[in-house]
């Protein structure tokens, strides 16, 4: 596929040799320049460094479940917080073979991503303001990874819904804690009341599986299968 990154906003990107790559820092992060510096920096060495050291399975876990229940129909697919691909490729290698638009707020990830030809389109924006993209447009949604500590809560997600067509089908992990805190369930028992999305189907994962020899992380995540009505 051919790969085109589209920028919705400049690029600023500082290096910082001081800057601690791993997720315990990410999940410190603020504001959105920290964001951008801060996944700009670590684009390079993200997939080796963490992704692969650590047994980071989230996405591909995330892309198995979507495929094993998204309709191939439900076209274009949004990938909210693409990074550097990992869920594009996991869908990729389950026989996903529909259109994939990834947004993400670090030009740098998205430059790794555009290497592995994956998605049609890659958009660089800050997804708490908004996209410039058609309304009522995707028949899929999917995430991995950005609905977590320091990222992004369940009012962002809510303006994301404009972005998809009646009856597209959302797969959206979210970090078990983050989920509690930022009362997703508050949310969604709202969204659902109004008849915003339909009933969803909560699945529980371990968002790490460690490397032979190694214990992992005992992080958990929550799937929130849904439709957008």
């Amino acid at each position: 596929f051919s790969g085109l990154i589209f920028n919705l906003r400049q690029r600023s990107f500082m290096k910082d040799d001081s800057i601690k790559h791993k997720s315990e820092t990410a999940n410190r992060l603020e504001t959105p320049e920290q964001h951008r510096t801060f996944y700009d920096d670590w684009a390079e060495s993200y997939d080796s460094e963490f992704a692969a050291s650590k047994g980071y399975d989230y996405p591909s876990l995330i892309a198995e479940y979507f495929a094993g229940r998204v309709s191939p129909d439900q076209s274009p697919v949004l990938d909210i917080g693409c990074g550097t691909g990992l869920v594009g490729v996991s869908l990729r290698k389950e026989g996903w073979s529909s259109e994939l638009t990834g947004v993400d707020i670090s030009q740098g990830m998205l430059e790794v991503a555009e290497r592995k030809k994956v998605y049609q389109k890659l958009i660089c924006a800050d997804l708490n303001e908004t996209l410039q993209l058609p309304q009522s447009h995707f028949g899929g949604m999917i995430s991995a990874g950005t609905f977590t500590h320091g990222h992004l809560g369940p009012e962002v997600l809510f303006h994301l819904f404009s972005l998809a067509r009646p009856g597209a089908h959302a797969v959206i992990g979210i970090n078990a804690e983050h989920h509690g805190n930022q009362d997703f369930s508050g949310a969604f028992r709202e969204w659902e009341e109004k008849g915003i999305v339909g009933k969803t189907e909560w699945t529980e994962i371990q968002i790490y599986q460690a490397p032979e020899g190694k214990e992992p992380e005992k992080k958990l995540a929550l799937i929130a299968d849904f439709k957008i009505l």
